[in-house]
């Protein structure tokens, strides 16, 4: 989105030349996207998952944070383009704080 402003000026029949300026902005939105349903593996140093299409392996030592939900946990990975991930567990304050006590041990 965003609006122009200029003159253009003709150089010979049916040709034109504009000077102008355009100024816009982004239009940003967050959404959840569901990729896949699987299953979330907790060991005392790292998080699995297992589905279909996706697996991977997060270090807790890679977590920034983590966010406790009613029916699950979020989390968010220490990279420049990761973006935040939600597990739907079914009892999201027991797998917190399984998940954060893990991760402190992993700092001591």
């Amino acid at each position: 989105m965003g609006g122009s402003h200029g003159v253009s000026i003709r150089i010979a029949k049916g040709v034109y030349y504009r000077v102008g300026q355009f100024k816009g902005y982004p239009i940003e939105r967050e959404e959840q996207v569901y990729v896949d349903a699987g299953i979330l593996t907790v060991t005392t140093k790292h998080l699995y998952f297992y589905g279909k299409t996706k697996s991977f392996r997060v270090p807790y030592s890679k977590i920034v944070s983590f966010t406790p939900y009613s029916d699950g946990i979020g989390i968010q990975r220490d990279a420049t383009s990761a973006k935040p991930q939600t597990f739907v567990t079914g009892d999201g304050w027991f797998i917190y704080n399984l998940v954060v006590n893990l991760a402190r041990e992993q700092v001591n």
